[in-house]
């Protein structure tokens, strides 16, 4: 058996159709795709020497970095996820946590009213 496989390249003169994807450059710019051969266009921070910073961030006293503003609170969230209960207070800038005699998440144990007409029962 025999197999024959012919064919003929053909260059074509016409125009190029490239995608309409992009490149993002390093500097945050887009280039897209250039014919003939579709590749994308150089970046215009290819041809630029890198730069190195010799910048640092700036630093601020502790005075002036305030946590909370007098006066803000914070609550938790008890097991429950329902009941909620004061966790923090803001005082003099920062968070103070507030401590409970007892579980703030507990119910509190049934107690029948009274008045003093009933003999204090």
């Amino acid at each position: 058996m025999i197999v024959v496989v012919s064919g003929c390249l053909q260059e074509t003169s016409g125009p190029v159709a490239c995608t309409a994807d992009a490149k993002i450059c390093p500097d945050g710019s887009a280039v897209g795709r250039v014919a003939p051969d579709c590749e994308f266009a150089p970046c215009s921070s290819d041809s630029v020497e890198p730069v190195t910073s010799t910048r640092r961030p700036t630093q601020f006293p502790d005075t002036l970095k305030a946590e909370c503003v007098d006066g803000q609170t914070q609550e938790a969230l008890c097991p429950d996820r329902v009941t909620t209960y004061l966790a923090e207070n803001c005082v003099d800038g920062k968070w103070a946590t507030v401590n409970y005699i007892r579980n703030p998440c507990e119910p509190l144990p049934n107690s029948e009213p009274w008045s003093s007409d009933d003999g204090g029962r």
